[in-house]
């Protein structure tokens, strides 16, 4: 599941009945089609799960959205990168696909405690994906001021993506937590998995949004710790975390550039 719009055209709309034209819109791309299908079960899911936190209900919903949303970048990755192939082309290929990041998401998630937060990001990413979708297959069939509509909507999705990718942050932060205030193997595995996925979106091909994001929290950080109130235990734990990351960085990289 990723926030680029697909790149195909819209299909050439058949004369005939408006049914028969929704079925030449739906029949002319049946990844997309499934992928369409998929992505409004996640925002439908991901509304029940957030209605319904408290309850059961609520919590099937939530394992059922990331299920859709899992399967929903399944054939968004299967589109881009074609049939799994044992190369290092291939998983280079991969690694930087938003759909592949999101397939990693799904798993990390889908195994641990019901948090509808979580569902917020996918949901954003599913939402306009589906409007696309819609406005480019459906609604010429049904009516021109329809597709219009979603045009509109479209229209707000660069602040859409921008969320999403704050919300993420946001995840992590709340992983963070957890794992101070309840320490426990599971939390600490969780937040080991979705560190790899932030690192990933950072990475990502097509979407700049989590980089942009990414770049802030750090230019907020590091304006709190350089400032002359900040305690210099804080600065100097602040600046060894940062040597870490970029000495793990570049273990990361090391085996690529031997390729």
């Amino acid at each position: 599941m990723d926030n680029e719009v697909p790149e195909s055209p819209t299909p050439p709309q058949p004369a005939g009945s408006p049914l028969e034209r929704l079925k030449a819109g739906l029949l002319a791309s049946p990844a997309e089609t499934v992928a369409f299908s998929l992505r409004g079960a996640v925002v439908l899911f991901t509304v029940v799960a957030l209605v319904f936190a408290t309850s059961s209900f609520g919590s099937t919903a939530y394992y059922q959205a990331l299920f859709c949303f899992g399967l929903a970048s399944i054939v968004r990755l299967y589109q881009r990168c074609g049939a799994p192939k044992f190369s290092s082309d291939y998983l280079r290929n991969v690694l930087v696909e938003d759909s592949a990041h999101y397939v990693l998401y799904s798993l990390v998630f889908f195994g641990g405690a019901p948090s509808p937060a979580v569902l917020l990001s996918p949901s954003i990413y599913a939402f306009f994906a589906a409007c696309t979708f819609f406005r480019k297959s459906i609604a010429p069939a049904i009516s021109p001021r329809l597709e219009g509509a979603v045009k509109k909507i479209e229209s707000s999705a660069s602040k859409g993506f921008t969320y999403a990718s704050n919300i993420e942050i946001g995840v992590f932060f709340l992983l963070l937590f957890r794992l101070i205030t309840g320490p426990g193997f599971h939390e600490l595995v969780i937040l080991y998995m979705y560190i790899q996925f932030c690192m990933l979106r950072t990475t990502s091909r097509r979407n700049a949004y989590p980089r942009a994001a990414w770049a802030a929290v750090r230019a907020n950080i590091e304006r709190i710790v350089n400032s002359p109130r900040c305690p210099g235990i804080v600065r100097t734990l602040y600046q060894r975390v940062l040597q870490g990351i970029a000495a793990y960085s570049e273990q990361r990289q090391a085996p690529e550039h031997q390729q």
